[in-house]
């Protein structure tokens, strides 16, 4: 999916709130280097630069053609952040239409150890597989966290405990242009 040159900016700002808002330390994903990029693909940063901006159709998320073209050198994680829901997104099956209305980003965290006290899956996206069984003297605990848009709060909440899951769900703040990223 490409985005329209105007969306893009919004689009890299409101991604950089939502890792900010689910990895505000570098325990799982490299923050400051993550928001650089982010903030590289911003059109009011890097021009005409990285364009197009290339969103992935799967996960939200901008695909690696595009984080290529990037000034940075750190990708976002793919395999702990995603996807990245937005209006005119396509959302999955048995996600409820109210959740395509603003920005829904997720981080997954999947652990098995025998360090893990207790399993669980806190996943409202994936069900739970009841075949699946971590290897002898370990434990598996699978969490998925929200970052989304102040009015879907409650919405996202709902629709995890609908799933049987309670999950830390967080508001975005998206972040505007600076004024010296705008004299470039």
């Amino acid at each position: 999916m490409e985005l329209p040159r105007e969306r893009i900016g919004p689009y890299t700002r409101a991604l950089q709130a939502g890792v900010d808002a689910l990895a505000p330390n570098d325990d799982h994903v490299p923050l400051p280097r993550t928001l650089a990029h982010l903030q590289a693909l911003d059109p009011a940063l890097s021009g005409d630069l990285s364009l197009p901006g290339e969103v992935d159709d799967r996960s939200g998320l901008p695909a690696f053609v595009w984080m290529e073209r990037a000034l940075a050198e750190q990708a976002v994680s793919r395999g702990a952040l995603g996807p990245f829901w937005f209006p005119g997104f396509p959302l999955p099956d048995g996600v409820p239409a109210t959740l395509g209305r603003g920005l829904v980003l997720h981080s997954t965290a999947e652990v098995v150890g025998d360090d893990v006290h207790t399993s669980a899956h806190r996943d409202p996206l994936i069900a739970p597989d009841p075949e699946e069984r971590p290897p002898d003297g370990t434990w598996l605990y699978r969490e998925r966290r929200l970052a989304v848009s102040a009015g879907l709060i409650d919405a996202a909440r709902s629709w995890a405990a609908d799933r049987g899951c309670v999950v830390p769900v967080v508001g975005l703040h998206p972040r505007r242009p600076s004024a010296r990223s705008m004299n470039k």
